[in-house]
């Protein structure tokens, strides 16, 4: 079971819904996100949201919120969290259970992210 530590996304929010910027990469993988960092790159505040997502086969699809409602940036400001959330990407019988980092901003193409953490095969 190799454990790969990586930058699991990087990346700029392209739009103001909410969008899904990681999943494990691989069916049978877990992950853990090791940190968060979130950049307000334009000469505006922008207020962000992060939630953690878990879609299950023939269930209903659940958040939980992983930073508090509604952080404010300022510009050029960065956020930086380091609480680790774990992630699964499983399949056991016919039930799929997937999970996603889940990143909103109140403005589009100025909100870099990067999730940092590793993946590991859960077998």
């Amino acid at each position: 079971m190799a454990v790969i530590i990586k930058a699991l996304a990087r990346g700029q929010l392209a739009v103001t819904t909410a969008v899904d910027a990681y999943t494990p990469s691989v069916l049978g993988r877990a992950a853990i996100v090791k940190s968060i960092r979130l950049v307000n790159t334009s000469a505006s505040p922008v207020t962000v949201n992060a939630w953690l997502k878990r879609a299950v086969t023939s269930q209903t699809t659940t958040t939980t919120r992983i930073l508090p409602k509604d952080i404010v940036l300022a510009p050029g400001q960065m956020l930086v969290d380091e609480s680790e959330v774990t992630l699964e990407y499983s399949l056991v019988g016919t039930v799929t259970t997937q999970d996603f980092i889940t990143l909103q901003s109140t403005a589009a193409n100025v909100l870099d992210y990067v999730l940092s953490g590793v993946e590991r095969d859960q077998s």
